[in-house]
Formats: structure tokens, C-alpha cells, sequence
């Protein structure tokens, strides 16, 4: 299962309005990428999925009892 904090939900209308369109279906992709975790109290993931807009789309994101906790997501370079 994978929740959503209020901040990223908003992060959806926020990067519309800058023309950047992130999917939650994207972002939920991205959650099985794991890249690296950071070790701070509770451990941050983060994880990075490729999309055909040119650029990846990188997801911070908590897990605690099976549940995946998105914090914030952005879009980065796609490094091909």
C-alpha cells in the first residue's frame, strides 16, 4: 500500500503549474526503484523511475508496517 502526505498531494498541483505533469501512477512506480535510503531516526528511501517526458521523476518516501509513505517527489535529468 502506498499513502500520501497533504504535501505531496499538493506537489501534483503545484508542478502542473510550473508544466510539469507527475501521475500518481508514475510515482507509485517509482516506489519499487529503491536507489538508497538515509538513515535519520526513521529511514528515508529514495527511489527514481524513468518517464517519456524526458526527464525521471525521484520519490522520498517513508515505510512503516508494509505502507509505504510518500513525503515529496520531484522531477530530476534523465542520465541515458
Amino acid at each position: 500500500m502506498i499513502l500520501f502526505t497533504a504535501y505531496a498531494n499538493k506537489k501534483f498541483d503545484i508542478l502542473k503549474r510550473h508544466g510539469c505533469v507527475i501521475t500518481r501512477e508514475s510515482v507509485c512506480d517509482a516506489v519499487g526503484s529503491v536507489l538508497g535510503e538515509e538513515a535519520t531516526g526513521q529511514k528515508l528511501f529514495f527511489a527514481e523511475k524513468k518517464t517519456d517526458q524526458g526527464y525521471a521523476v525521484r520519490v522520498a518516501y517513508r515505510t512503516e508496517a508494509g505502507v509505504a509513505r510518500v513525503i515529496t517527489f520531484y522531477p530530476v535529468s534523465r542520465n541515458d
